[in-house]
């Protein structure tokens, strides 16, 4: 387990993220948003983790999609509408860490559909993106361009190779396996490791990815950026890990 934290700079190497028996893949899980009609009220999202980093949600709305674990998804028409969680999570360039959802893409532009970041400070955090060549793209920022890295999803002509844009649901994975090299963030559409090449690598050892105001964001970067485009997208089975997960693990996530 990595020493991610959960509030502040405290440390989570000796916090015990329980095995929790009815979730799928829940060991050193961080946040799990499930997006299903059973845990959300109102403008939250319930959190289902021992953190109770339960979601906010600013626009968009819910559907009866049945993906993921629980029917249910969040629907977003643009970069206005996102879900959002205020903790503090405290990345570091050389821990492990994960990511993964469900998502079905309308359509997008130059927009992040999954943040821990703030512009603000450097674009510091990380994201996966939709580039401008409108393929998907990994940042791990401390500080951009000069310290960073970003890995790129590209069409190798290879039948690993799967378009996320088609208006089909698609489970994605992140995965980062701490050594700052670009290629040590893997990026994953219904488990098949896609190709990906190095657009920026310079990212340092032992620098935080993270500040004193990095949001876990749904659909976005930090707010009053003016860096995002415009995504209409559908979202279900969010999660955050302080690992990095094997491919049997999303596999098994991407089967729900």
């Amino acid at each position: 387990m990595s020493n991610m934290a959960c509030s502040g700079d405290v440390s989570l190497r000796n916090v015990v993220v329980r095995n929790i028996p009815d979730i799928l893949v829940s060991d050193g899980l961080l946040l799990y948003w499930p997006l299903s009609n059973e845990y959300t009220d109102g403008d939250t999202v319930t959190d289902r983790t021992e953190f109770e980093r339960d979601g906010t949600v600013d626009g968009g709305s819910f559907t009866d999609t049945d993906i993921g674990s629980d029917p249910g998804a969040y629907y977003a028409s643009s970069t206005s509408h996102t879900v959002t969680n205020g903790d503090i999570l405290g990345l570091q360039s050389d821990e492990e860490f994960s990511y993964a959802f469900w998502m079905r893409v309308e359509s997008a532009s130059s927009a992040a559909f999954f943040s821990i970041n703030y512009d603000g400070d450097d674009h510091r955090g990380v994201d996966l993106w939709q580039d401008g060549n409108g393929e998907l793209a990994c940042h791990i920022i401390h500080w951009w361009s000069g310290n960073a890295i970003k890995t790129v999803h590209y069409d190798d002509g290879s039948e690993d190779y799967i378009n996320h844009e088609d208006g089909n649901w698609h489970h994605i994975t992140v995965t980062y396996d701490g050594s700052t090299d670009w290629d040590g963030c893997k990026i994953y559409i219904d488990s098949v490791q896609q190709p990906t090449e190095a657009s920026n690598d310079n990212l340092e050892p032992g620098v935080p990815i993270g500040t004193n105001y990095s949001p876990i964001r749904l659909n976005g970067r930090s707010s009053g950026t003016g860096h995002d485009g415009g995504n209409e997208a559908e979202f279900a089975d969010v999660r955050i890990y302080d690992r990095e997960l094997s491919q049997n693990e999303i596999d098994e996530l991407s089967k729900q």
